[in-house]
């Protein structure tokens, strides 16, 4: 088989996207009252490794910041980050816990630069840069970041600070939009999902000594663009994934920063049967993937403990051998895709264990 259609893992699920254009803050009504309980500023950024300036944004009392880099724009908060395209107009939103969130929050050095100055925060510090505080000749206040050789590494210009009420009408820190495109939600374990799907899982515990660590349902909508420049339905996704770890394991593949699947990670992935991506995985394992025809693969039927009939197919994505990576349990609702390392004589009473979330 030349070509490969692969559903390996949750990355497979999520799409990088996207973001924006300039806020422009509104100015202040005359005879309006104006609020600074956010303690919110606005930066530039520039660093003699990279050419032009970065405005930045941050909320001193809340901690949220954004950051417009070229065509992107972003925002994060302790729960929630959002990355805006101004390219494709696409809207990418993650929420969830701080594991689930991640590095993704991590304030940019403009940012630790600024609550360095004023709320002595020490990350720059124990980095080993030592901040020099001036005046330029606007006399707004400078921000120098030098590093251990006298070698100053970036700049931070002090702009301007902002009032509650014009950070809210600009929607300067909107973490929580009103029409994303993607999203990845982490829900409870055991949570039903929201976007429609009929999701599989095998339960709290599966395979002796695994655990349901993680879940999350992701969505993902074309937009305009994105269909005009040829992306077909099958960009379209509605998921849900349930992660199971060993035991002592905290973090899993879905957390962001993690390059590598913990050893023993098992995911289950459960998408509309009838949605243009599950089809085109449905035609693959039955024998036609893009130009390429071949034999449909070996397949068996399990009765799962709701009562279903449902079709259990081992993966030949990487081969045919006694052992594979994964398989696949196809229900009249949806197609569940289980990755992990199985022989294949076990994988039909391992499917049959398969029951909704409810």
């Amino acid at each position: 088989m030349g070509k490969k259609l692969k559903i390996a893992s949750f990355a497979a699920f999520v799409a990088t996207v996207v973001v924006v254009a300039a806020v422009i803050l509104p100015g202040a009504f005359a005879g309006r009252t104006e609020t600074f309980n956010q303690d919110i500023y606005k930066i530039t950024f520039t660093s003699n490794e990279a050419s032009g300036s970065v405005p930045e944004w941050v909320s001193l009392a809340t901690g949220t910041w954004r950051a417009e880099r070229e065509d992107q724009t972003f925002i994060a908060s302790n729960d929630s980050y959002v990355v805006i395209d101004e390219k494709t107009g696409s809207i990418y939103h993650r929420a969830g816990s701080p594991p689930f969130i991640g590095t993704l929050s991590d304030a940019p050095d403009g940012v630790l630069a600024l609550r360095a100055h004023l709320k002595e925060d020490p990350t720059l510090s124990n980095r080993g840069f030592t901040l020099r505080v001036s005046k330029n000749n606007g006399g707004k206040t400078t921000l120098d970041a030098v590093d251990g050789s006298g070698r100053v590494a970036f700049s931070v210009t002090v702009d301007a600070r902002i009032s509650d009420e014009d950070a809210d009408a600009a929607r300067l820190f909107d973490t929580r939009p009103v029409r994303p495109d993607v999203t990845d939600t982490e829900l409870a374990v055991g949570q039903v999902p929201s976007n429609g799907v009929t999701a599989y899982w095998f339960g709290r515990t599966t395979g002796g000594n695994l655990r349901a660590a993680a879940a999350v349902q992701h969505t993902r909508i074309r937009t305009e663009a994105e269909i005009a420049a040829g992306i077909g339905p099958r960009g379209d996704a509605r998921a849900y994934v349930i992660l199971y770890e060993r035991p002592g394991i905290a973090a899993t593949s879905a957390h962001p920063g993690e390059r590598r699947r913990p050893p023993g990670e098992l995911q289950v992935a459960s998408e509309p049967v009838s949605s243009a991506h599950a089809q085109g995985l449905t035609d693959a394992i039955n024998g036609k993937n893009g130009d390429e025809t071949y034999p449909p693969w070996p397949r068996s039927t399990v009765t799962l403990p709701d009562g279903q009939a449902a079709t259990v197919v081992p993966s030949q994505f990487e081969g045919d051998g006694p052992t594979r990576d994964g398989f696949f349990v196809i229900t009249p609702t949806t197609l569940v895709s289980v990755s992990g390392e199985f022989a294949v004589g076990e994988m039909p009473s391992i499917a049959a264990t398969l029951r909704p979330v409810a």
